[in-house]
Formats: C-alpha cells, sequence, structure tokens
C-alpha cells in the first residue's frame, strides 16, 4: 500500500518471500507502522549546577533499546526505507552516546554519520583508550577512525591544558604570597 516493492511477487502462489527471521520482520514491521517520535533528550534539572552540566551516564528511557538498533539499521538499508524513519533511527542511536560510547562512536562511524561520531567522542575521553580491551577497540571499523579520534582527544586535552595555564592562579590578588 505504500508503494515500495520488498521482494519477487510469485505470481502462482500469490506470496512475497521475505528472506528475514520472524523476529526481525516483526521489529521492522513494528518500527514502520508504529514509527517512534525523534530521542530528544530531556535535560535532568539536578544535572544542572551553576554554569556548567554533569555528564550523567544513564540508559534513555524513551529510546529505541540499544540491541535492536544495529538490526534496525540493516534492515532500514536492506528495504530503503525513508529518510524520515533512518533519521529517527539515528537520533535513538546518540541517545546511547553516553551509555555505549565505544560501541556508538564505532556504528556512526561505519553508516557514515560524522555528527553522531563527532558529539559521541567527548565521552570517549574518559577512560581513555588505552584503558579498553583489543576486544572492545575492535568496535571502531577502521585504524583511520581509531587515528583520528586519538587525534581529537589529543587537541582537547592540548587545548584545556592551555585554557587551564591561561588562567590566573591568584585572581583578585587573593591568597598571593606576601614575602615574594
Amino acid at each position: 500500500d505504500s508503494g515500495y516493492a520488498m521482494g519477487d511477487l510469485d505470481e502462482e502462489a500469490g506470496t512475497l518471500d521475505l528472506h528475514e527471521s520472524p523476529a526481525a520482520l516483526n521489529l521492522l514491521f513494528h518500527l514502520l507502522h508504529n514509527t517512534p517520535e525523534p530521542y530528544v533528550p530531556v535535560p535532568d534539572p539536578s544535572d544542572v549546577q551553576e554554569d556548567y552540566i554533569h555528564i550523567r551516564q544513564t540508559v534513555p528511557v524513551a529510546a529505541i533499546p540499544f540491541p535492536l538498533l544495529p538490526t534496525l539499521f540493516s534492515l532500514a538499508d536492506k528495504y530503503a526505507l525513508t529518510q524520515s524513519i533512518i533519521d529517527i533511527c539515528h537520533s535513538h542511536l546518540l541517545a546511547y552516546a553516553s551509555t555505549y560510547p565505544l560501541r556508538v562512536y564505532g556504528m556512526a562511524v561505519g553508516m557514515g554519520l560524522d555528527s553522531i561520531a563527532v558529539k559521541t567522542s567527548k565521552y570517549l575521553l574518559h577512560p581513555p583508550l588505552t584503558s579498553y580491551t583489543t576486544e572492545e577497540i575492535k568496535e571502531i571499523p577502521t585504524a583511520e577512525a581509531y587515528h583520528r579520534l586519538a587525534l581529537l582527544h589529543e587537541y582537547r586535552i592540548k587545548r584545556l591544558r592551555e585554557l587551564l595555564l591561561e588562567e590566573p592562579i591568584f585572581p583578585q590578588r587573593y591568597g598571593e604570597c606576601n614575602r615574594h
């Protein structure tokens, strides 16, 4: 009814062959018939203190469950779903940036979603990349993507050092030693 051709129609049997598991088809049909809203995080007022926001690692409640996202992206690509549905799935992927930063970064890089990869990379500053196991680092699809992430981290650390070194140690001369 929606104008999508999803396979070859067998005229004799009157059936459409879809080579997916029942669970994958259920997930696809649920996505198509009950398309979720784009995920928009709601800031928690308890996170805001003074002029900064604490980064909190929590599982988003209203997002599509993370283990389902790789299957959804595969199905969306295979069946050429509309860009609006794909964009919704992207927003739900970004919802897990603080919870599963390495996996989200790897998926985003693998799908060419540079904006999501950059937003997720800030959650990979701590713990440092050297603390991850080889198996965990394999989530990053290419050596080039790993190298770009390492360069971005080095740049961020360098800029932070520069900012901190430019700050006066004793603003308003408070606490300064009078003898020296």
